[in-house]
């Protein structure tokens, strides 16, 4: 079997649009966190959640894009660009370009040329339709763009899986480059979280904090007992991931290693986590399995950690049931950016790749009580830790019941 290592990456995220900016934030322990205003999404005043983590994208990336022009797929193609540009991996053969793939995608549709289609229909019946609508419509927009822009021509996907999508898609990446189906693949999801719609929606769904509009940057506050819910926020993230003798063969810089991937279905509510933590119970002990590594291997787990009250408890069960008294370390950067849904799952993996480069473990902001559940004591990192991270698992669990987990290693020949 081919080893599969990341050789780039690159972020969207509302502490800032590098991996020094990110890194640097986390590190101090900085809120990505802020109010929105009438700028930011229409009908404020009606909104009950009027907080979110913000980004911005330079208007001549989404001015350039071949297709879908939206933030959104702003978003995918900035991170892409970046994570290529990190990688060094610009290829001009036939050869080389057949034997690149893009597999990204989002939740959804970006919702704004959705909403101004319906509103044109309701003006003037369905003539005025755009005839672009439709492609806005289609998560693939946030692979097509990269495909098309840099002539990739290798095995590409969408996906959609709610907010383990950006999981989802670094884990078809990786059985893309081990089963030898492509060199590298270019992975990763974008989600426009800040919309009236969307947080309108998840509002009434009971998914959001709305009880912290007056207080933003202390809102996402994962396994902690005032936990209300989970903070929206735009983002998009990306990894190069790539065969390690192709890798090796161009003197590629390696961040760490894929070593193992893992998805399951609990089937058992559309939008609340199995009580037990059964799901991502199963993904990370298969993860492990497939990594060749034991619990007592793992250093540090970037947790899903949302902030929501039935999400972190489920989480936190599933890492006792699985890590037990091994203790490894946890963080959730959620605290810090909030969640960008789909967008999260690269993120989350590029900083526990920097956790792994640095031999140090950022903290986990805005935990001041932790919630207890039963007699689980959980290795919290509370202040910036130095640590040598050999190995690390990350965690995205989606609406629906979707779980996923995927464990990185320090690169070793």
């Amino acid at each position: 079997m081919r080893r599969v290592v990341v050789t780039g990456m690159g972020v969207v995220t509302p502490l800032g649009n590098t991996l020094t900016e990110l890194w640097s934030n986390l590190l101090s322990g900085v809120s990505g966190v802020t109010k929105l205003t009438a700028d930011d999404i229409n009908d404020l005043d009606q909104t009950d959640v009027k907080i979110g983590g913000k980004v911005s994208i330079d208007p001549e990336i989404m001015k350039n894009l071949p297709f879908a022009k939206n933030k959104q797929n702003a978003m995918a193609f900035s991170a892409a660009s970046s994570a290529l540009e990190d990688a060094k991996w610009n290829p001009n053969s036939e050869a080389e370009k057949e034997r690149t793939g893009v597999i990204m995608g989002a939740t959804k549709s970006h919702l704004s040329p959705a909403v101004y289609t319906v509103e044109q229909v309701l003006k003037g019946g369905l003539r005025s339709v755009p005839n672009l609508y439709h492609s806005h419509l289609s998560i693939f927009g946030t692979t097509d763009n990269v495909v098309k822009k840099f002539g990739f021509k290798g095995p590409t996907s969408g996906y959609s899986s709610a907010c383990a999508a950006g999981s989802c898609s670094l884990a078809e990446a990786f059985w893309t480059v081990r089963c030898d189906e492509a060199d590298v693949v270019v992975a990763g999801t974008s989600d426009n979280g800040i919309h009236n719609y969307l947080l309108s929606g998840l509002s009434r769904l009971g998914a959001l904090n709305k009880r912290a509009n007056d207080r933003p940057q202390t809102a996402s506050c994962p396994f902690d007992i005032k936990r209300d819910g989970f903070i929206s926020a735009d983002g998009a993230g990306c990894l190069i991931l790539e065969d390690l003798n192709h890798a090796l063969s161009r003197n590629a810089y390696i961040y760490g290693e894929l070593k193992g991937v893992s998805l399951c279905s609990e089937s058992f509510h559309p939008s609340r986590p199995h009580p037990e933590g059964e799901g991502i119970t199963r993904t990370m002990r298969r993860a492990l399995e497939i990594a060749e590594l034991e619990p007592k291997d793992v250093d540090l787990i970037h947790a899903h950690g949302t902030s929501t009250i039935e999400g972190d408890i489920s989480e936190i069960i599933a890492i006792n049931n699985v890590f037990g008294t091994t203790k490894p370390a946890i963080i959730s950067a959620k605290a810090n950016y909030g969640h960008m849904m789909a967008g999260v799952g690269a993120i989350q993996s590029a900083v526990l790749l920097l956790c792994i480069k640095n031999s140090m473990i950022p903290p986990l902001i805005n935990l001041k009580n932790p919630v207890q559940v039963g007699n689980i004591e959980l290795d919290y990192v509370l202040e910036p830790r130095a640590k040598e991270v050999n190995a690390g698992i990350t965690n995205n669990a989606g609406f629906g019941g979707l779980n996923c987990s995927l464990v990185f290693s320090k690169y070793k020949q």
